[in-house]
């Protein structure tokens, strides 16, 4: 199976598992054998268990088996669904893009906005917040004549109404009024940052 396959399989397990509450191995690969993408292949217990090592292993979800039940697989930790957090980001997103590959016939009545990807600025950025460096980036704010370069130390970053935004503490004041630098956090847009490098930590 490719690995595209792969993703799509584990988002049906954690969705068809977390809507039944708990579902035996045999009534998976009855369902499973409906999914449009349905091969015919036997869903084996060797499959079945890798693909719950990778789901805990990338999303964090713990499939447990309830031996007292009739040997049925439930989410032991459903709590992590809810968490607003990148893991659940992730699999929300790649949730909504299984549910619309499986039904592509419905393409013309689905009306979608698409959402900025960020290129390299978002990269950058989620580079440093890993290395914990700082940032020196150019930013022209809306209706500004003239950019302004400034370095900071990216925080976090949010996807808000179709727009990328970053929080940093900065270095040092880049404006008048501005706070103390050891306590001057601001948000900035990354679609208006018109240069970025990552420097020394």
């Amino acid at each position: 199976m490719t690995i595209p396959g792969l993703f799509k399989e584990y988002i049906w397990l954690i969705e068809t598992i977390n809507r039944y509450g708990k579902i035996s191995l045999a009534e998976l690969g009855e369902l499973r054998k409906r999914r449009p993408e349905a091969t015919g292949a036997e869903f084996s217990r060797t499959s079945f268990n890798r693909h719950r090592d990778a789901i805990l292993d990338m999303f964090g979800i713990i499939i447990e088996c309830d031996r007292h039940d009739g040997y049925r697989y439930y989410i032991e930790n459903k709590n992590v669904l809810e968490e607003d957090g990148v893991k659940n980001w992730l699999f929300s997103t790649l949730s909504v893009s299984n549910m619309l590959d499986e039904n592509k016939a419905l393409h013309d009545r689905i009306v979608l906005e698409s959402v900025p990807s960020g290129d390299d600025t978002l990269r950058q950025v989620i580079l440093a917040m890993r290395e914990n460096r700082r940032i020196m980036m150019t930013y022209r704010r809306y209706g500004a004549a003239q950019a302004n370069s400034f370095s900071a130390s990216p925080y976090c970053i949010k996807l808000f109404r179709r727009r990328w935004y970053v929080l940093v503490k900065l270095d040092r004041p880049h404006h008048k009024g501005s706070k103390k630098a050891d306590d001057y956090f601001a948000i900035y847009s990354l679609d208006r940052i018109e240069n970025i490098e990552l420097i020394s930590l």
